[in-house]
């Protein structure tokens, strides 16, 4: 074969001249030894791009034979001796135009397409290769169609363009584009810009996989032992759009009574996994096993028997979270919720009534539009949703079939239950929020830094703090530091390394709230008055009327274990803290108008402070108000069945009122077993404009003054309660009420 330098003089010639050609100028004569070298037309064989040779066959000539096959160089090939580079779209049967090198030896100068092989002729072709769109100057292009025999307009190309940029792009369909504009503040800078156009967009990593575009889903199921999970290389191929009523095809624009406007609904839709998928981590059963040498084969080929067939490895697979396959960590969906078979879902997750044989569907008419929409505002709008852990030792996640899978008693299907969050298209919400296990988090109220901005370096130059500085931690220390703030008062037993301590004071930090110490609830102050112990002073610390009879030091526990055996950390769902005020305004239903049902498990421990006018609670209710202590409750959870909770809530009860004034006196209201108690450190008064009226077996009085009051009063001091002022007043027995004035004397 010719040298290089022999190659590149002739490539160089032939490249000239067909750039006269494009040009429009008049044809420039080839060197006269070119001119020794006709042109031939050949057919392409196979292709080696690991030699940089292509094998031809030339069509009809004297000087071969049809069928053999002859060794040529094709110069559009930009690669390296290993078969890596560009390679032009040279394949089997294509149509190219040959030249001979000195050593007659053959060269590729250019691909021939769109010409009938037989009406191919050399001189001609050089004349058509002006039609071909140019590359603008400076640019370099690699196309090709999009399918065999499409458009010419058609094509999938990589062009970089100067003072452009590059595009990436398959016309006309979609591109992606890297462009750059002059920055604002310095023109001779500039900005950077990437933009996609795309119908569909389809993501996938180690991490999980977004798709974005029209819904497509299986509405026409295939034989599903035919289909492989696993291949997703064109993952979306046998599946159909979802669409306004999704028991039509999809149709852009009404065009007679049959095909009708039907447009596909469309997702933002995201998977995330906890663990690198080539790791294919399943189910903790399986993962179990294969942490064990004696049964990690057996394991594995179970793995490897159901792989194939795992829906859930299926990209159109949706509301399929569940530790059945935990790797599944997060889903989230914008758009509209359709569920794996192409059924629209709404906030319960029930598939709307729509298409043939259905509540509605399309049918051409106005009504039918209707209709259609307004079920649709049923459907999801936005939905988020976490794979919840649980504790594999208590959910039952891998046992029973139909109604007996999972069956658990007593715990409320907590070992189910997986955070979500919906929002329907009218924007009504639906939260779901699982508790934690024994040996979850306790979250604490503490702000966090890291180390770098608790312990900047200096700057020996600037003679300053660099907070920005990477500093390691200390052995045995981590990076991120907390520091407590608030009461804490529940300590934390349980492993060392376990318990988050204050960067500030080195002890571990409590479990509290904010403002007050939440387990004195009532139970403070302690006092007794020295005097007078029978006349309301305070004479308790804390309720005197639980189960045992004992006085309360505290109404929470003050320790809690956070592992072992004995751990009790769990049943633990948020924690909220907002710094500023929170204004709730809710609405009413419309069928009780009623705003909100409240059904809570466990009690309510409530510290409320107060206002600038000394204010903790001022509530005026628009209705009846009813309060009842005791009745049916629940007893059904298991963890506390051991304590001897059932449903009869008839015990004995207590409720009661305690003020405690600024001169530490102790008033109370109690009621329980005994009656009603009421208790004063000061005077007990009951005023009332008719009689009062006592019904009782006997009435005991044991009184050291008993006296009545018959003096009458002026208007001055015979007024209504005041709210910021209450005037004491005695009760006469020729006294009675009138209405008042507007100056607060009686009405003329």
């Amino acid at each position: 074969m010719g040298s290089d330098s022999e190659r590149d003089r002739i490539v160089q010639e032939v490249i000239h001249y067909l750039s006269l050609q494009q040009a429009g100028e008049d044809k420039s004569e080839l060197s006269s030894d070119y001119g020794r070298r006709p042109l031939r037309l050949a057919r392409v064989v196979r292709n080696d791009p690991s030699k940089n040779r292509v094998m031809i066959r030339f069509f009809g000539t004297d000087m071969y034979q049809r069928t053999q096959q002859i060794e040529a160089i094709y110069p559009g090939y930009m690669g390296a001796p290993d078969g890596t580079g560009i390679w032009h779209g040279l394949s089997a049967g294509d149509t190219v135009l040959v030249a001979n090198t000195n050593s007659d030896k053959f060269i590729i100068l250019n691909k021939i397409t769109n010409i009938a092989s037989s009406s191919l002729d050399p001189d001609s072709i050089l004349e058509d290769i002006g039609n071909i769109d140019a590359v603008k100057s400076g640019g370099f292009a690699i196309r090709t169609r999009v399918k065999d025999g499409t458009d010419p307009c058609e094509l999938m190309t990589i062009e970089a363009i100067p003072n452009s940029g590059i595009l990436i792009g398959m016309a006309p369909f979609s591109s992606i584009k890297f462009d750059y504009f002059p920055n604002t503040n310095d023109s001779s800078k500039y900005d950077s810009v990437f933009s996609l156009a795309s119908g569909q967009s389809y993501k996938t990593t180690e991490a999980g996989y977004v798709i974005d575009g029209i819904i497509l889903r299986n509405i026409e199921p295939k034989d599903e032992s035919t289909i492989d999970a696993r291949n997703q290389e064109k993952w979306y191929e046998f599946l159909q759009p979802v669409c306004l009523d999704p028991t039509r095809n999809r149709v852009n624009k009404t065009e007679n009574t049959t095909r009708i406007k039907n447009p596909p609904f469309i997702e933002k839709r995201e998977v995330v996994y906890e663990f690198a998928e080539s790791a294919v981590v399943e189910s903790d059963s399986l993962e179990t096993k294969k942490q064990n040498p004696q049964s990690f084969e057996l394991a594995e080929k179970t793995s490897i028997n159901r792989r194939s067939k795992n829906r859930r490895s299926r990209k159109e697979d949706v509301l399929s979270l569940s530790l059945v396959s935990p790797n599944y960590l997060i889903e989230s969906i914008k758009g509209t919720l359709v569920d794996t078979f192409g059924n629209v879902l709404d906030l319960n997750r029930h598939k709307l009534p729509i298409g043939k044989n259905e509540l509605v569907s399309l049918d051409g008419t106005d009504q039918a539009y209707k209709n259609l929409r307004e079920l649709h505002r049923k459907g999801v709008a936005f939905h988020w949703e976490l794979n919840a852990r649980k504790d594999v030792n208590e959910a039952p996640i891998e046992t029973g079939t139909g109604k007996s899978y999972a069956e658990t008693e007593n715990t409320y299907t907590r070992e189910r239950r997986r955070f979500f969050f919906d929002i329907d298209k009218e924007g009504q919400f639906k939260l779901t929020v699982p508790s934690s296990s024994e040996k979850g988090n306790i979250a604490l109220i503490a702000n966090y830094e890291n180390n770098s901005t608790v312990n900047p370096t200096e700057d020996d130059d600037e003679n300053a703090n660099n907070y920005n500085s990477l500093i390691s931690p200390e052995e045995g220390k981590q990076d991120i530091l907390l520091d407590a703030f608030g009461k804490g008062c529940v300590s934390l037993k349980g492993s060392e390394k376990l318990i988050p301590k204050d960067r500030k004071t080195g002890q571990a930090i409590k479990l509290g709230t904010v403002f007050h110490d939440i387990s004195k609830t009532c139970c403070e102050p302690a006092f007794v008055d020295p005097v007078d112990k029978d006349l309301g002073a305070a004479i308790f610390a804390g309720p005197d009327g639980d189960p045992k009879g004992n006085i309360l030091t505290s109404v929470v526990t003050t320790e809690i274990n956070i592992d072992g055996e004995d751990a009790n950390a769990g049943g633990r769902s948020g924690t909220f803290l907002f710094d500023g005020m929170v204004n709730l305004n809710i609405g009413a239903n419309t069928v009780d108008r009623q705003s909100m049902w409240i059904d809570t498990e466990g009690g309510i421990i409530s510290r409320i402070g107060r206002d600038k006018n000394n204010i903790s609670m001022a509530t005026q209710l628009d209705g009846h108000y009813y309060l009842q202590i005791g009745g049916n409750t629940i007893g059904d959870d298991k963890r506390y069945l051991k304590e001897g909770f059932d449903i009869n809530a008839n015990r004995n009860f207590i409720f009661e009122i305690r003020l405690i004034d600024g001169n530490n006196n102790y008033h109370r209201i109690n009621i329980d077993e005994n009656g009603i108690l009421l208790r004063s450190a000061a005077n007990i008064r009951l005023e009332t404009k008719d009689n009062i009226i006592l019904h009782a077996a006997k009435v005991i009085s044991n009184c050291e003054i008993e006296e009545k009051y018959t003096t009458q009063y002026d208007y001055d001091i015979w007024k209504r309660v005041k709210m910021f002022g209450l005037i004491s007043r005695l009760i006469a027995s020729t006294d009675s009420y009138e209405s008042l004035g507007s100056d607060g004397g009686p009405e003329e």
